[in-house]
């Protein structure tokens, strides 16, 4: 697996944006590496963010530079601001992004009205989803 997700890839390759609560990191982590070895350069914060670095800054930058968003839904998701605001800015720009529920939760807002990649139930299946 892709140790280090947030380095470049070849510019061909979509960069991939992934909103998630730190609580989820386990699951953010997961997703990233699925996505990086399947040839997609993925953003994530943790990774990406030196210590110091202003997250508005970074964030506003990382998602001007994607192509997509994946939002990693769970009850943790809609309690946290920041992957509130982010994902209020991917529907502001009007961005292609990809909703995966690892938790059952009560999707709000414009995700609300999209189909999304179910990892609630069995891991096998949700591979096959995304």
């Amino acid at each position: 697996m892709q140790e280090n997700s947030s380095q470049k890839a070849p510019e061909s390759q979509p960069r991939v944006f992934v909103c998630y609560a730190h609580r989820d990191e386990r699951w953010a982590k997961w997703i990233s590496n699925y996505l990086g070895v399947r040839g997609f350069d993925v953003w994530r914060d943790v990774e990406a963010l030196p210590a110091g670095a202003s997250w508005t800054n970074a964030i506003d930058q990382a998602l001007s530079e994607s192509n997509l968003v994946v939002a990693v839904m769970s009850p943790a998701f809609f309690e946290s601001e920041w992957a509130q605001t982010e994902t209020a800015a991917v529907a502001a720009k009007k961005m292609p992004i990809i909703p995966v529920m690892i938790e059952p939760c009560k999707v709000r807002g414009f995700l609300s009205y999209l189909n999304w990649a179910d990892l609630t139930e069995d891991r096998e299946k949700a591979e096959c989803s995304m």
